[in-house]
């Protein structure tokens, strides 16, 4: 049985069209709200990373003036530091004068009569003074070999050793500590 068919051809494309428009319509709707939807996605993602930079920028302000303050706090720092190690560089330059006298007292011994003492650095010296006899020189010889073995002192010169006829040997001795 063949149907009647009351529509005529040419409406029934028409009709067609009209459902491919209203399908078109409902595509290009959907596709603008989707776009509308990643358009806010993005407009609030932009919103979210500006309000996150501009909370980045205050702490990097916040921390640039605190490294300001730390910097001064590390150059006086740096500056107390170099003055602390030339001062212990000073004292482990110093000789420690007690150790120093008392190694210089070792050389006297009976008969020498010390006078004088002059300290030319921190490490040489130089003493003067009267043995009465040879027997005093010799003491004081044997002392100052003694010493020089036990390494006390680096050097050890009889520099003046003079006498006129009946007075004491007047005996100069420079030494180096050290």
């Amino acid at each position: 049985m063949k149907e009647i068919n009351l529509i005529d051809f040419q409406k029934k494309k028409l009709f067609g069209l009209y459902r491919h428009v209203k399908l078109f319509r409902f595509v290009v709707i959907i596709f603008n709200l989707g776009l509308i939807l990643t358009m806010l996605i993005f407009f609030g993602l932009f919103l979210s990373s500006s309000k996150r930079f501009k909370d980045n920028e205050l702490k990097i302000s916040n921390l640039k003036t605190e490294i300001g303050k730390q910097a001064k706090k590390e150059s006086y720092l740096v500056t107390i530091d170099n003055r602390l190690k030339k001062i212990d560089d000073i004292f482990k330059a110093r000789v420690s004068q007690t150790d120093f006298l008392a190694r210089i007292k070792e050389l006297f011994v009976e008969g020498y009569s010390f006078s004088f003492l002059e300290i030319k650095s921190q490490k040489t010296l130089r003493i003067s003074g009267t043995c009465a006899d040879k027997q005093c020189l010799s003491l004081i010889y044997s002392k100052a070999e003694e010493l020089k073995e036990r390494k006390v002192f680096s050097e050890f010169v009889f520099d003046e050793v003079s006498r006129n006829l009946d007075r004491p040997f007047e005996v100069g001795i420079s030494l180096k500590y050290k």
